[in-house]
């Protein structure tokens, strides 16, 4: 496995990675527009689309649990989580394929959303049951867990200043929305954080081994660990684009 402890920029935007972020900038910019110009619109595609819990698991809107992982309204939302995407996304496409990457995308964030409406019910206080959720911090908390799991060594600046391991970054985040979830914060929906962490790292865990409790077992999922391998992937990849 390629693990160095040094700071260095992300690999080139992978395919997966360019389509993500082109989706999520264009839907939020539909919501803006949609904002200015009719709130009524907004508002239908609000309800649409985003996800409400009571809606999701009351009247049957599955969708919700997918669709909102594409759905932000606040700019300094979307920004980090394609900060996020775009450090993490192209190193993890490159190791897993791009398949396998946006399957560990969504896994990550359909967990976070279902984890978000379990709480809404089990947790009835934190007022989250007529809430609308979005956002794809539950899928970019999955691809930090997986991430932390193949490169724990990886230097990021954390906030564009603080050195840390991104095993240490993926612990201190978690940790963090643990804390702030038990103290019942409201305002962000670090259950989906949460989940979608727990999602994405036993999907990767589940791709890469045999199930618990199954004797059939799964095809391993060939990882590239191989320098030189990665590195014509990264040529490919910059000729192509």
């Amino acid at each position: 496995m390629v693990d160095e402890c040094r700071v260095c920029g992300p690999p080139p935007l992978t395919r997966v990675c360019k389509i993500l972020l082109i989706i999520n900038v264009a839907v939020w910019a539909v919501l803006l527009a949609a904002g200015v110009t009719d709130d009524s619109v907004y508002e239908e595609l609000m309800e649409f689309l985003a996800l409400t819990p009571a809606l999701a698991a009351g009247q049957g809107h599955v969708w919700q649990l997918v669709t909102s992982i594409f759905l932000h309204v606040d700019p300094w939302h979307i920004l980090f989580n394609m900060i996020g995407l775009y450090f993490f996304g192209p190193t993890l496409e490159l190791r897993l394929g791009p398949r396998t990457f946006i399957r560990l995308f969504l896994v990550s964030g359909v967990v976070g959303s279902v984890c978000t409406v379990a709480l809404a019910y089990l947790a009835p206080r934190l007022g989250l049951i007529q809430s609308q959720v979005l956002g794809a911090s539950g899928a970019i908390f999955g691809l930090l867990a997986v991430y932390a799991t193949v490169s724990p060594n990886q230097i990021f600046l954390v906030f564009f200043m603080v050195p840390m391991r991104a095993r240490n970054m993926a612990i201190l985040f978690i940790a963090l929305d643990a804390y702030f979830l038990i103290l019942g914060r409201g305002g962000v929906a670090y259950s989906a954080h949460l989940g979608g962490a727990l999602g994405g790292w036993l999907f990767y865990r589940w791709t890469n081994g045999r199930p618990p409790g199954s004797g059939l077992g799964r095809r391993r999922l060939r990882v590239v660990d191989d320098s030189r391998v990665i590195d014509a992937r990264f040529r490919r990849i910059t000729r192509d684009l």
